[in-house]
């Protein structure tokens, strides 16, 4: 039965315990291919061998190099690994580069594991329960203080049924990799195979991806086509996050490829200098971390020189944590939620890590109020996609996201963006707009709606007698975007809090109340309005006809336009909606028979001066029923078909 569950086992441990001829005992595979490896007896670099637990659980043993020299291929192999297998020899028991690589496997978030306790045909029983008891003492506190400890010889085979159930046990409690999100692997190898081109080998730790898709190299920014694929030595058409591939990718130079890039779905990934991240101090810090160390800094398979800036003080201590800004000499691929190791710059020795909450194109302030609660929060929604998605909603505040601008961001495929937004949706976590797939935080559009009530209380209390505000002149006044400011109308308008009329919006229960003097005056201005046809008297002159004030007689004017018996033409001309409407006709049946209008045919249509033609132009314009082109107008399309 083929293989379908695929877990990545990294073993770790001291130089000289037996990782590799272990490895070689469990799955019949040399992992030591160098030269100078086969030479020296010695590993160097990252190794893998395919272990076939049973039909339907497949691991892949990473073997990593134990010599405190290759501490850098050791944090490549066990970058992406769901489990570890720590191998301590009998004859040695604990040593440094046992506790170190304990150490790292912990930064890097490893939850599930085992220990071999190896070459126990070279020491008595004494010694053997001694190198257990010292293994016990060493894993108190850690990820792997219950974890199974299991005696086993490579040499006679003794303990190797005992290891194989436990490494079982352990394959099957591993979760399953993430394939819904995009495909991104760390490069670990890359060379060129005669007849087929380049070969690059790696661990993705997310996605899927294949054959005859394109693949993004990173940071050379790069493209090339997936011509074949491999999965622990074996053709396949697809392959997954878990899985140890060797990728044939056409139209890639393995001599522009190096250990340390990314091999990425394209669009979505960029190289940063920064990034900001949570970083923990292991407790065996040899001295303080100061604000603005040198450190190495490890994440995926690249090693970058760099300094470490504290966000919120001068100084770390042993098993001390914090979030801080990494700046690097050179830019690296990283993600959210990617794990991270860093080692002093000299001594070179291990010193902390964590993860990575966001790379970053711009220096962080320090100290600035309310970055720490805010990374704090980023922090927390990295567990699940559907809470870094609502986080990156909120982010954006009362700006709608389209599913171009999230997808990105949200390191997701669009499909799966889509659930994880109606999802969102559905449980009132976030709210699509009436702009086609467009989406804001829940919060966001309760904040719109405050801003449209105060935007409308304001507005109540400086004009009383207006019925209210347009929706365009109204978001406007509450600063909304436009499809923001609808849904949150809208929202508001079908609980009744703010009523529509006209075309216009107001708060529930206001209410225009003209007295009666006022009343009387209004149907004064409406009959004059009505006579003068399209070329009404302006402000001062019917404030000078009727004696009350240019204020009192605007008011009233509005108050005219909100029952949809008058309209503005310009600053100081309201005109009666009849004349609006010959002034309308005149003009669309010109542009209907003629195709364009300049001023001096509309003066002659209207038999109205220059100033009457200008206004009722640039409100034809306004309105979108002409469009100008130098000293003409033409009738826009969206108008044509019209009734005049």
């Amino acid at each position: 039965m083929e293989a379908k569950r695929y877990v990545l086992i990294g073993t770790a441990g001291h130089i000289d315990h037996g990782k590799t001829s272990l490895v070689k005992m469990l799955t019949g595979c040399e992992t030591d291919t160098l030269k100078e490896e086969r030479e020296r007896g010695l590993t160097i670099d990252i190794g893998f061998a395919p272990c076939e637990l049973r039909g339907d659980l497949m691991a892949c043993m990473v073997d990593v190099p134990g010599h405190e020299k290759f501490v850098r291929n050791m944090v490549a192999g066990a970058t992406g690994i769901d489990a570890v297998l720590l191998v301590v020899a009998a004859n040695d028991s604990v040593m440094p580069q046992t506790v170190e690589h304990l150490r790292i496997v912990e930064i890097l978030g490893i939850e599930r594991g085992l220990v071999a306790v190896t070459k126990i045909d070279m020491v008595d029983e004494e010694l053997r329960e001694l190198a257990i008891l010292e293994v016990h003492d060493l894993l108190k506190g850690t990820f792997l203080e219950n974890a199974p400890v299991c005696p086993v010889s490579s040499v006679t085979g003794e303990g190797f049924e005992a290891l194989w159930l436990a490494l079982t046990d352990v394959v099957e409690s591993c979760r399953d990799r993430p394939v819904d999100g995009i495909f991104r692997m760390p490069v670990e190898s890359a060379f060129t195979v005669q007849g087929f081109g380049t070969v690059i080998t790696g661990m993705p730790p997310s996605g899927r991806v294949r054959v005859g898709e394109k693949l993004e190299l990173l940071p050379q920014g790069k493209t090339g086509r997936l011509r074949g694929l491999e999965v622990y030595g074996k053709p396949a058409e697809e392959g997954f996050a878990g899985q140890c591939l060797a990728l044939n990718v056409a139209d890639l130079d393995t001599g522009t490829i190096e250990r340390g890039n990314v091999l990425a779905t394209p669009g979505y990934l960029a190289p940063f200098d920064m990034a900001e991240a949570r970083l923990k101090l292991l407790p065996s810090t040899p001295r303080p971390l100061l604000h603005q160390a040198a450190v190495r800094f490890h994440s995926g398979t690249e090693e970058v020189q760099g300094r470490v800036f504290f966000l919120d003080r001068e100084r770390l201590d042993a098993g001390e944590e914090a979030f801080v800004q990494f700046r690097l000499d050179r830019p690296v691929v990283v993600t959210p939620g990617d794990r991270y190791v860093i080692r002093q710059a000299g001594p070179v020795v291990t010193i902390g890590g964590g993860r990575i909450l966001r790379p970053s194109a711009q220096k962080a302030k320090r100290f600035r109020e309310g970055l720490v609660a805010d990374l704090g929060k980023l922090e927390g929604a990295l567990a699940d996609p559907a809470d870094f998605v609502e986080w990156l909603l909120g982010k954006a505040g009362a700006e709608p996201q389209r599913m171009e601008d999230l997808k990105g961001r949200a390191l997701l495929p669009e499909a799966r963006l889509r659930e994880v937004l109606e999802h969102l949706v559905a449980e009132g976590r976030a709210v699509r707009l009436p702009e086609a797939s467009t989406y804001v935080a829940a919060g966001a559009l309760r904040d719109a709606e405050e801003r449209i009530r105060k935007a409308l209380a304001e507005y109540h209390a400086a004009n009383p007698l207006r019925l209210g505000l347009d929706a365009h002149a109204l978001r406007k006044a509450a600063d909304l975007e436009p499809a923001l400011a609808e849904a949150a109308i809208a929202s508001l308008a079908m609980r009744k809090a703010v009523a529509r009329e006209g075309g216009r919006v107001a708060l529930a229960g206001h209410r225009v109340t003209l007295s009666p003097a006022d009343e009387a005056l209004a149907a004064k201005l409406e009959t004059t309005l009505l006579a003068a046809g399209v070329s009404p008297p302006e402000i001062p002159a019917l404030a000078a006809e009727t004696s009350v004030s240019p204020q009192k007689v605007t008011t009233l004017l509005f108050s005219l336009c909100d029952r949809g018996v008058a309209v503005r033409v310009s600053e100081e001309i309201f005109a009666h909606r009849e004349g609006e409407s010959k002034a309308r006709k005149l003009l669309v049946d010109h542009l209907r028979a003629n195709g364009k209008l300049g001023v001096v045919d509309y003066r002659d249509l209207l038999g109205a001066s220059r100033k009457y033609v200008y206004a009722w132009l640039d409100h034809f314009d306004a309105l979108g029923v002409t469009y100008r082109v130098e000293n003409l107008r033409y009738l826009r399309e969206s108008a044509a078909g019209q009734d005049s």
